[in-house]
Parts: structure tokens; sequence; C-alpha cells
């Protein structure tokens, strides 16, 4: 797939590159009821936390938010900017399929939220060729407001 979209296979790079990848929490994404289980409330605050993290240790902090503005952004574009990091971050859906084109011996972290992981998500990162799989159970501030604890996934990230 990386041939077809012309997408270098990069080296892992040596300082770590952190990629969120973002939903869309906005009405006129009209999520579905199942969706909306997905869907982090405070995702703005958990980007800030993390990216001030990252910056601290001097890690490069990515989002990647193709909806709103940016729904129009190329699939290659998309790709390209996914093939760039080596530590992917997300809840749990299709977007995390931009894992494909990581480099090898990358890291998928996937949050689920009100799910369980799924012994096919692991076994799909097996892709990106000694990459490691780590599931991660949303841990919430409030889980009323679906307010997720920013402090758990930066805890997670440093394991």
């Amino acid at each position: 797939m990386k041939a077809a979209l012309h997408i270098p296979t990069l080296p892992r790079p040596e300082i770590p590159r952190v990629i969120w990848v973002g939903r869309d929490a906005s009405p006129q994404a009209n999520p579905t009821s199942w969706q909306q289980r997905r869907i982090v409330h405070n995702q703005d605050e958990v980007l800030s936390y993390l990216k001030e993290q990252c910056s601290n240790l001097g890690i490069e902090f990515i989002v990647a938010d193709f909806y709103g503005d940016k729904r129009e952004t190329a699939f290659q574009e998309q790709a390209l900017l996914a093939s760039r990091a080596n530590i992917m971050i997300g809840v749990h859906g299709a977007g995390l399929n931009m894992f494909h084109f990581l480099p090898f011996n990358s890291v998928v972290v996937e949050i689920h939220m009100g799910t369980t992981g799924q012994k096919n998500s692991a076994n799909f990162v097996n892709h990106i060729h000694e990459g490691k799989y780590i599931s991660v159970n949303g841990q919430m501030k409030d889980s009323r407001a679906k307010r997720m604890d920013e402090k758990h996934v930066w805890g997670v990230l440093q394991s």
C-alpha cells in the first residue's frame, strides 16, 4: 500500500514522534449511538496536556484530525503524515488504520472507552513488523460527561 501511494518506508526516528488520531465530536459528524461512546468530550484538554508533556521531553506531538476544515485532505497526505511518526495513539476506530503507514517497530496505543480490546487489532499491528500494540481502558475523570483522564493516557505512553 505504501508503494502504491509513493509513501517511503522510513526508518524509525531516533527521537519519538507521537501522532494522535482525533475524532470529530461536532454535531455535524452525526455519530451513531455506538460511535458516540468513542467520543472524548475533553479531547482538546487531553491533547493540550499530552502536547505539553511531549514538548517537555523534546518529543514531537502531531495531531491527525482530518475532519471539519481538514476533511478534504488527500489520503496520500494523511498517509505521509502518519509515516513520519512511530507512536500512534487514539480511540478505537477506523482512523487507527493509518498504522499501516508507520515505520517498522512502531507502537500503536488503542484506547477503548466502554468497549473491550479486540484480538484482531493486535493482529493487524503485526503489519508494522515487530511493532507493539497496547490496548488501554480509557479511564474517565467523569464517565457521565465522557471526560478522559489525560494523566492516565500519559502514564501509558511512558511505560
